[in-house]
């Protein structure tokens, strides 16, 4: 029995296996009793009885087909018709491996409709990599970006030596060939727009990142390019601060009696949308030297991964915009 997020539930006692038995607080206060009925069950209909409600709704699967079962349905509506029950039956099949119509529900109190899911569930690992793999090379072409664009085609400016000589940067291709899984963010069934791709990289990148970022880091720190209230991704730089501070500004404006207005912004896939292009300007109108420029513009473009699912790989395709 799945509930959505923030609807308010009590669980009731129950004993009888494979029935769960909730009251939902809305408007109105009513009983919701999932139910799974194999032939093996252990329980008469009648012992549910006692669960039920002035507003009620029993539902799951009943393993009774209304027009094929012949005394399995007559006993079970024999008993739905004695507790004053109504049958909600939906409009197609609910079973996986058949025609039939096993899953419906029983109310009281009010009226209901049943939506059922007529797409197709892929349980292939090989197919599943293969759709999956179909929406990311999609989703990671590169964007369409108006130009032309302050980041990219506004005038160069020159804040290294020219005289200086800048070495040339190479990253093997096997490095940025990435393995890729997928985490569902809320459902294990789920489409793939509804999943979070999680690059597992080379250890070799990783160990080339992370001297990387110690000497880009160092530089940031000494041309002052971060400001303080940057706490996101950063050591011994806490949000608490950074939302302390927030406040404090906010009382301090309140205790002044001056209007305070605040906005607050999610930018939807904001790391897997990073343009390169855009990255590589910015960072350079920031006076990054072209040493630092050169390693991350060959760290981004021609990537590639693949997909795996339990142990099932799709085939290669090219990412184009957002970070590894």
């Amino acid at each position: 029995m799945l509930m959505k997020e923030g609807i308010s539930i009590i669980r009731v006692p129950c004993k009888l296996p494979n029935v769960c038995v909730v009251d939902v607080k809305g408007e109105d206060v009513f009983r919701l009793i999932g139910v799974y009925a194999p032939d093996s069950k252990t329980w008469l209909w009648d012992d549910l009885s006692h669960f039920l409600s002035k507003k009620c709704i029993i539902y799951g699967d009943f393993n009774v087909n209304t027009m094929q079962d012949g005394k399995k349905a007559e006993i079970l509506f024999q008993w739905a018709d004695d507790q004053f029950l109504a049958q909600a039956l939906p409009n197609s099949s609910t079973s996986l491996r058949s025609n039939r119509v096993i899953d419906d529900a029983f109310i009281r109190g009010f009226n209901i409709d049943i939506q059922v899911y007529n797409g197709q569930i892929v349980k292939e690992s090989d197919l599943m990599c293969n759709i999956a793999a179909d929406y990311y090379e999609e989703f990671f072409n590169a964007s369409n970006i108006v130009r032309p664009h302050p980041y990219t085609d506004s005038p160069a400016i020159e804040y290294d030596n020219i005289n200086e000589v800048i070495p040339e940067s190479v990253l093997p291709s096997a490095w940025k060939d990435t393995r890729m899984i997928l985490l569902a963010k809320k459902y294990s069934i789920c489409l793939p727009s509804l999943t979070r791709p999680i690059s597992l990289l080379d250890s070799f990148q990783k160990i080339g990142e992370k001297l990387f970022l110690t000497r880009f880091r160092d530089l940031l720190y000494r041309r002052g390019l971060l400001p303080d209230s940057q706490s996101g991704f950063r050591e011994r730089f806490r949000l608490q601060t950074r939302l302390l501070l927030f406040l404090e500004d906010i009382y301090s404006l309140m205790s002044n009696s001056a209007p305070v207005c605040t906005m607050f912004v999610d930018f939807r896939a904001a790391f897997d949308q990073l343009w390169f292009l855009g990255c590589i300007g910015k960072l350079r109108n920031l006076g990054i030297p072209s040493s630092f420029l050169n390693w991350i513009e060959v760290w981004l473009n021609n990537r590639c991964c693949f997909l795996e699912i339990n142990g099932s790989k799709s085939r290669r395709f090219s990412i184009e915009k957002g970070g590894p």
